[in-house]
């Protein structure tokens, strides 16, 4: 299949001591075609992003706007707050110094029909059924061990309510979402997660993990555990130009979701942290490395993906943690390569051949099948001072 989704990205900047404003708009004709989110735009294509005020200082940094979010490493999943999702309104701030610090942000997201309908509109769509306005509080305490060591603890609570907005209980870092959620007064329904991570810069080598938790049952243990689980290293071999990765990312089934439809971790379609649940993604591969220049990646992926789906309906109690159904499974070997060049001009060919058992979740059906995809990009960027 061939298919052209064209995207312009304009960003303007104003800058005056630790105070940036930016001005960001972005036209995208993939919001219209994504499989998985939902179209953001209706007059000209056209959307506001990474528009915002923001204030950088030594022990407080302050933003408020609209920008995507990631915390996790560079090229991994954050499984409590990630770049999946579009960009979102949100109110954020940072507080400490950088050996121990804490970050926080609360966003507004997409309205449900109070039905249960995801529609983006929900204002228009629900003059019967009513809506639930959304928003995510999220918080994390980051504290610098070492140059190499990092650690942290995280929490966030997605609240919703045909009433919900700003709630200083939520927004509040120290309250933390393990025993907030159901406490009186509650006045939103909602859905808690709590979480830990790490992260390992040595000379030769770097991991990180990270755990989140959204639901275990301590006291009578008949509820499944909903959890997501990541990590990954990476150790340079034979020379600095070569290193050796490995990943590892699980998501169980009843992960990032909850009875009512409202509360799953999603904003206009698209995960919040993660795409799907049910799910276990592990891939080794081999880099060779030269900047600027080349990148050329060789590797394998498994992947083992269960019939659950954190957009559908909560599992019930009885189903298996991991993997509900039928599960089908991928063994996919693939070469990358990336050209990163000075002039402004990317390419990227990336080829792979995909084995699959029990595909379209049918027991004993296997399907192989050749994929590739070339990727052109040019960059274009200055500054001028007014």
């Amino acid at each position: 299949d061939v298919s052209w989704q064209p995207m312009l990205l304009a960003r303007s900047w104003i800058q005056e001591g630790a105070w940036t404003a930016s001005i960001g708009v972005r036209v995208d004709r993939w919001y219209e075609v994504d499989p998985d989110g939902m179209d953001t735009a209706h007059r000209w294509l056209s959307r506001a992003e990474d528009a915002y005020v923001a204030r950088d200082g030594r022990f407080v940094d302050v933003f408020f706007g609209r920008m995507g979010r990631h915390w996790g490493s560079i090229d991994g999943p954050g499984l409590l707050l990630s770049r999946n999702p579009r960009p979102m309104d949100q109110i954020a701030w940072r507080m400490g110094p950088d050996r121990v610090y804490v970050e926080s942000v609360v966003a507004e997201l997409d309205s449900f029909t109070g039905d249960g309908r995801m529609t983006g509109t929900a204002g228009a769509d629900s003059v019967r059924a009513g809506s639930n306005r959304r928003m995510l509080a999220a918080h994390r305490l980051v504290v610098r061990m070492s140059p190499a060591w990092t650690v942290g603890l995280s929490h966030a609570t997605l609240y919703s309510g045909p009433g919900s907005g700003f709630s200083l209980k939520f927004a509040n870092p120290f309250n933390v979402a393990l025993w907030e959620v159901d406490n009186r007064p509650k006045n939103d329904e909602n859905n808690g997660m709590v979480g830990a991570f790490f992260s390992y810069r040595g000379e030769r080598s770097m991991a990180n993990g990270e755990l989140v938790l959204d639901d275990v049952d301590v006291l009578n243990g008949k509820e499944p555990a909903s959890l997501a689980a990541h990590l990954a290293v990476s150790h340079r071999v034979m020379s600095r130009h070569v290193s050796l990765s490995l990943s590892a990312t699980v998501v169980t089934a009843r992960a990032y979701n909850s009875e009512q439809a409202e509360g799953r971790w999603l904003y206009l379609g698209r995960g919040i942290a993660m795409q799907h649940s049910d799910v276990a993604h592990l891939t080794g591969y081999l880099d060779w490395l030269r900047f600027p220049g080349w990148l050329v990646r060789t590797g394998i992926v498994l992947l083992r993906q269960g019939e659950a789906d954190f957009r559908d309906e909560l599992p019930s109690l009885d189903e298996k943690v991991l993997f509900t159904g039928t599960p089908r499974t991928t063994l996919r070997p693939f070469v990358e390569l990336h050209g990163l060049l000075r002039s402004g001009m990317d390419i990227a060919v990336e080829a792979g051949w995909n084995r699959m058992l029990d595909a379209g979740q049918a027991s004993a059906m296997a399907d192989s099948h050749l994929t590739a995809a070339l990727t052109l990009t040019y960059r274009m960027a200055g500054s001028r001072a007014l």
